[in-house]
Order: C-alpha cells, then sequence, then structure tokens
C-alpha cells in the first residue's frame, strides 16, 4: 500500500471514530469541540487496529449517572437500562447481551467482562448491596433475552411486586 494510501485510510478512520464518539453523545454540544490542524502524522509500515481512546470510553459509565433520579421517568430509566445493554452489544459484537441473572448481568455492565469495559460504575446507586441494577422504587429489574441482539426489560413498578398489573416492560 503506499504512503499515500495509508495516510487516507487513517485519516478516515479517525474521523469515524470521532463520529462514533460524538454520536453516543447526543446531549453535548459541538461548540468545544476543536480540531488543530498543522499536526504531523506519521505512518508505520503496519495500520495497527484503532483503539477507542481511554478518554472515551470513560464517559460511558456517565450514561448510568441519571438512572432512578427524580428528573427522570420509569420510562426514561429503562430506556437508559436499554442503552447500557446497547452499548454493551455494539462492544460485543459476537457475543450479543450479557447473560445470566440480574447480578451476573449487572456484573458484566460493571467491567467483569473480557475487555474490562465499564458501562455502569459499581458504585452507581442504582445497584443494591447484593449487586443487582435497580429500579427506582429499590426492585431488581428482570431481564429477558428475547435473542442475542434483543432484551426485554421489566420492571416491578410501584408495588415492588413482579408480575402485576403495574409493572413496567421495555422492550427495544
Amino acid at each position: 500500500m503506499k504512503k499515500r494510501s495509508k495516510v487516507s485510510v487513517l485519516v478516515i478512520v479517525t474521523i469515524l471514530v470521532i463520529l462514533f464518539i460524538l454520536l453516543r453523545k447526543p446531549s453535548k454540544s459541538l461548540d468545544n469541540f476543536k480540531v488543530t490542524t498543522g499536526d504531523k502524522i506519521s505512518v508505520s509500515e503496519k495500520i495497527q487496529p484503532t483503539k477507542i481512546p481511554e478518554q472515551a470510553t470513560s464517559d460511558f459509565p456517565a450514561l448510568a449517572d441519571s438512572l432512578n433520579s427524580k428528573s427522570n421517568t420509569i420510562e426514561q430509566d429503562l430506556h437508559i437500562v436499554s442503552e447500557i445493554l446497547l452499548t454493551y452489544r455494539t462492544n460485543f459484537q459476537n457475543k450479543g447481551n450479557p447473560i445470566g441473572s440480574n447480578a451476573e448481568i449487572t456484573l458484566s455492565l460493571t467491567g467483569k467482562n473480557k475487555l474490562g469495559l465499564v458501562l455502569i460504575s459499581a458504585n452507581n446507586k442504582a445497584i443494591n448491596e447484593s449487586g443487582e441494577l435497580c429500579d427506582r422504587w429499590g426492585t431488581p429489574y428482570f431481564f429477558h433475552a428475547e435473542s442475542g441482539i434483543k432484551m426485554k426489560i421489566q420492571s416491578a413498578g410501584p408495588d415492588k411486586k413482579m408480575w402485576t398489573k403495574d409493572d413496567i416492560e421495555f422492550e427495544p
């Protein structure tokens, strides 16, 4: 591959990584986004696979920071949990959803996974003493993997009893 082609590939990959990071954070403004031109780019003989910068992966737990906040509804909480699961699937494309009980799924989301990818902080207020991800009433969510890429999430609702009329389900 010619040197010019390598530089073109590197520039395209860099642009894609930046777009991925920006699109994952729709609530942030682009006002503070700065591009510095004139930086020297060196290309080695082998092009190394692109790795998402550590700074970008450290922003993933922020997605879960608003779980169970008074300014959200349970529907918004369920959507956030679904987004966290989507981010997990995106990073483990051949694996799909995390599997197991609520505590096992939560463990995977807190970084006990092959990549050590932390999608929700282990000390997040939505995680109980048993390591389970809970709804705003303190009841562990029920996760049902309908397929490798589809996960139904269910909250017990205000009565804190699963499988009653006030249960709230989210099915992407």
